[in-house]
């Protein structure tokens, strides 16, 4: 299921793309990660733009389930920044609308 929200959301990360990103949270999403809540697209766009992005994270799906309007990912992410520091192991799970886009995103992660 390479065409899943997770795998998107995973390849804009990757790419840095950040209205392909953005296309995929509703307009009234919520992102709830260990940093702090982020609602809105403003407020989740400010989000991945200043930390994510920055961060230049690379990120790749472990393993991915995909349920009734939910999905799950657990992930790996990277950063090129730093080569030493070690990978960080996060679960991600996507709520989503009728349509198709996401309504909530919490991560969690170690």
């Amino acid at each position: 299921m390479t065409d899943s929200v997770a795998h998107r959301y995973v390849a804009a990360i990757n790419a840095q793309a950040a209205d392909d990103l953005m296309a995929l949270f509703a307009d009234d999403a919520v992102l709830l990660h260990p940093v702090g809540q982020f609602e809105g697209k403003d407020a989740i766009g400010g989000f991945y733009r200043d930390i994510v992005f920055l961060g230049q994270a690379r990120t790749e799906i472990v393993n991915h389930y995909a349920l009734d309007g939910v999905e799950i990912a657990v992930l790996e992410a990277t950063s090129p920044l730093d080569p030493n520091a070690r990978s960080v192991h996060a679960a991600d799970v996507f709520a989503l609308n009728t349509a198709g886009t996401i309504t909530q995103l919490e991560i969690f992660y170690r």
